[in-house]
């Protein structure tokens, strides 16, 4: 009887369902640093959900990889307690693809296995697109990746855009810091000024009545 295997293991161009009981071969699979195949899991819901119908995703990218899923949340959660804490984790509604040679002991390889959370497998569209990225990326065309969405791309963004909001709340306070001293100093101008205006009008009233001061004197004088 002829048998097909890839890396020791039997040949299935379907996706392979696990369990509990199956995290460790699992897992034991995914971090073996001679593994060459590609391997994808997707993850439930809370409910048991799948965002992906893991039979499409093999059908879309035949041999190419290995298509794991399970609906078991316990199990689920199981198989990312091994891979805390070095941001391999595949959690909720999401789909993770786990590269060929693997080094899962070393911090920062979760940025060599692409991630696609939810919010882009929530709608056809979305799900159309991640299958068009796996479909290309595992069939060599290595420019597929550049559309991906990482866990450290999420985080780059997020940390980028509460920079913005920072800078762009501290521009504002600068902002309005200065025109309450611009308003300031227009007001002590204004009151600068009103002084001068008064002191003028008393300078002139005295003025004034040191004149007519002098005119009746010279009057009374020349009487």
């Amino acid at each position: 009887m002829l048998s097909c295997s890839v890396e020791e293991r039997p040949l299935t161009l379907g996706p392979i369902e696990f369990g509990g009981e199956d995290v460790d071969a699992v897992y034991n699979h995914l971090a073996r640093f001679l593994r060459e195949v590609p391997a994808i899991v997707v993850s439930p819901t809370r409910s048991g959900d799948l965002l992906v119908d893991p039979s499409e995703v093999s059908e879309q990218i035949g041999p190419n990889a290995t298509v794991y899923f399970t609906r078991d949340c316990s199990a689920m959660q199981a198989f990312n307690d091994r891979l805390e804490p070095n941001d391999l984790q595949c959690y909720g509604d999401a789909l993770r693809v786990y590269a060929g040679h693997p080094h899962f002991d070393i911090l920062g390889d979760g940025a060599n296995h692409r991630f696609f959370p939810p919010s882009t497998l929530g709608d056809e569209e979305g799900r159309a697109s991640c299958l068009e990225i796996l479909r290309r990326a595992l069939a060599q065309d290595v420019h597929a990746w550049e559309t991906s969405v990482r866990i450290e791309d999420i985080k780059r963004r997020n940390r980028e855009s509460s920079r913005e909001r920072a800078f762009k709340r501290r521009a504002e306070e600068i902002q309005d810091l200065a025109l309450d001293q611009v308003a300031e100093i227009l007001d002590a101008a204004d009151e600068a000024a009103n002084a001068a205006g008064e002191e003028r009008d008393v300078a002139l009233d005295e003025r004034d009545d040191s004149a007519e001061h002098r005119r009746r004197a010279f009057i009374e004088g020349r009487g």
